[in-house]
């Protein structure tokens, strides 16, 4: 005779046997998790066991897998011998992760040095830091803070480590860094002549020529501050400081207090005192142009300030240049 199985009594069950394999599924996740918070004990690894790891996973790339074991011998093992080289190749998996933070290396490049100041590693640590910084500077047309900074750590890298291997690699990125804030002047000084602030670009491409003479575009420069120089005329203030000194010398305190007829003389005055000066922003713009003739007679620059001064009505012929 055949046995026929209650379907209520297969539903149970299933049920039963359903949430017996949820509780057991639970509970081995439960010591997974357990497994994954207490898989290290202190007492049973060592720093050079650590430090072994993250060299290993280090060289394969894993930056996140090394930093993880360094920090376990940061937490526990500070007195190890480990702990040192911990530190520095915690900064160096921020650098040479293959997605660098530079900003992170450098904090960690930083608090080695506070740790270890006499270190042997100290030179490159110094020069890391000044990279870090090097990474992070801008285009010319935006700040140059980290370039200036850049400097800075590679000119204490020099002071600090002058025998050092990279020191050779501090000055060669100190030129570029300067190559970049000359950029920077120049590009400043562009900006005030577009803008019509003549007297700024005058001044910001001076400034340039002052301290990145050896490392600016010479032609540029010399082409945009004779420009500058062509177009500039007195500003309102130095206007306002002329009158001033006009109604000091006529002995008065305001223009209402000033006879008609020295009114008009005073105006007089005033145009001929601003004719003066434009002839002077003029003749000075010259040599600039002068300069960019003689010493790229070849190049655009040397072909369009010849063309300025052919309009200004200057022969070509030698000025007496300032050196």
């Amino acid at each position: 005779m055949r046995h026929v199985v209650d379907p209520r009594w297969s539903r149970r069950m299933f049920a039963r046997n359903t949430s017996q394999a949820l509780i057991s599924l639970v509970i081995t996740l439960g010591m997974i998790g357990c497994g994954f918070t207490a898989t290290f004990d202190p007492q049973k690894v060592n720093a050079a066991e650590l430090f072994n790891t993250a060299q290993e996973a280090a060289s394969k790339g894993k930056w996140t897998e090394a930093r993880t074991a360094l920090k376990q011998i940061e937490q526990y093992f500070p007195g190890s011998r480990e702990f040192p080289k911990a530190k520095l190749l915690m900064a160096d998996s921020f650098f040479f992760d293959n997605s660098p933070s530079y900003p992170e290396a450098q904090v960690e490049y930083e608090s080695f040095l506070n740790y270890f100041p006499r270190s042997e590693s100290k030179d490159y640590v110094l020069y890391q830091i000044a990279l870090c910084q090097y990474a992070s500077i801008e285009s010319a047309e935006r700040d140059q803070a980290p370039t200036q900074k850049a400097i800075k750590s590679f000119e204490r890298l020099i002071a600090e480590a002058p025998g050092s291997v990279y020191t050779s690699d501090a000055r060669s990125k100190i030129n570029q860094c300067n190559r970049r804030l000359a950029e920077h002047e120049l590009m400043v000084g562009l900006l005030y002549l577009n803008t019509y602030h003549f007297s700024g670009a005058e001044r910001r491409l001076k400034m340039m020529l002052e301290r990145y003479a050896d490392y600016a575009d010479l032609e540029r420069a010399y082409y945009y501050l004779a420009e500058a120089l062509r177009q500039k005329a007195p500003t309102p203030l130095e206007i306002e400081a002329y009158q001033k000194e006009q109604l000091s010398n006529l002995g008065k305190e305001t223009w209402d207090d000033v006879p008609q007829s020295d009114q008009e003389q005073s105006i007089k005055a005033l145009g001929d005192w601003i004719g003066q000066q434009r002839e002077a922003y003029i003749k000075e713009s010259k040599t600039y142009y002068q300069k960019l003739t003689e010493s790229y007679p070849n190049s655009d620059w040397g072909r369009k300030a010849k063309d300025r001064l052919i309009e200004l009505g200057t022969s070509i012929t030698k000025l007496e240049l300032d050196s």
